[in-house]
């Protein structure tokens, strides 16, 4: 992928940069799933609350360290985030708000089961900074990177849904792998179910909302939906996104899955779709 540098981002058109923006979407959509339905047992949600934001700390800083390597220049990082004349650049922006997430998870974290009103202060904070972060990056960037999808009607859609799954996929896998959350409360598995089951069914609308879009706008940027389908992207759109991000995890809940093992295939296949779909919204063309 060629680059294409622009005047107004601090990140040029590469692939690592779309790796970057592929890993904003489980960094983001952790902390706000997190919020979602809680175990009744305080100790339970304590030990989940935990877990969650350990993912999500090291997912940010994972991307933080991405976004090094992917910017102009490791100087041109470090101003972004202490200027405060440039909240209109893209990169700008989008540095601070990765910032400003490793910051309150970092803080969240060390909150958890002790200062809980603090914590959960904190928390709707990380939440809502999540959602911009998931989001306004992509949004922002696709004005001037030659990524058509990004820039297309109802990929800020696309962008937010994908977070979101990935966010119920966690808290699914996280309900099973730490120890002392079914124990606390035996019903919270179900109730993680129903959540993931919300998403996935939300991110099929949007997908298929998003393949609509040719037929009622026919600006030269939706016509790249052509080339998802049935081009270039449709090696990365059917079997990652469709089959193994969508079918695998719905036909799964169909059924009612509620073993361990096939909680965590539901979480990792969606979470593979999810991240194709960001891939290809970022580096479609």
């Amino acid at each position: 992928m060629a680059d294409a540098i622009t005047t107004d981002v601090l990140w040029p058109w590469t692939t690592l940069t779309a790796v970057f923006l592929v890993l904003l979407g489980p960094a983001a959509g952790i902390p706000v799933l997190a919020r979602v339905v809680v175990p009744r047992e305080q100790r339970a949600a304590d030990a989940l609350e935990r877990a969650g934001s350990l993912v999500a700390l090291a997912l940010t800083a994972l991307a933080i360290a991405v976004a090094a390597l992917a910017a102009r220049a490791p100087s041109d990082l470090v101003a972004a985030l202490f200027t405060v004349d440039d909240l209109t650049s893209p990169g700008a922006l989008g540095a601070k708000l990765l910032v400003l997430e490793l910051v309150l998870a970092g803080l969240h974290l060390a909150l958890v089961g002790k200062q809980r009103g603090a914590a959960r202060v904190v928390g709707l904070l990380l939440a809502a900074n999540s959602v911009a972060l998931a989001v306004v990056p992509g949004a922002l960037l696709a004005r001037a990177w030659p990524s058509i999808l990004s820039n297309t009607p109802g990929a800020a859609l696309l962008m937010l849904s994908s977070a979101l799954l990935v966010g119920g996929a966690a808290k699914l896998a996280l309900t099973h792998l730490v120890p002392g959350v079914i124990e606390g409360d035996s019903r919270f598995p179900e109730r993680a179910t129903r959540v993931m089951i919300a998403v996935v069914v939300a991110e099929l609308i949007a997908t298929v909302a998003f393949s609509q879009v040719p037929r009622f706008d026919r600006s030269p940027h939706t016509f790249a939906l052509w080339r998802l389908y049935g081009g270039t992207g449709a090696p990365v759109f059917w079997p990652f996104v469709v089959v193994i991000g969508i079918l695998v995890p719905g036909v799964a809940l169909w059924f009612r899955a509620k073993t361990k093992s096939a909680a965590l295939i539901i979480a990792a296949a969606a979470t593979v779709g999810a991240c194709a779909v960001r891939w290809l919204l970022f580096t479609q063309r």
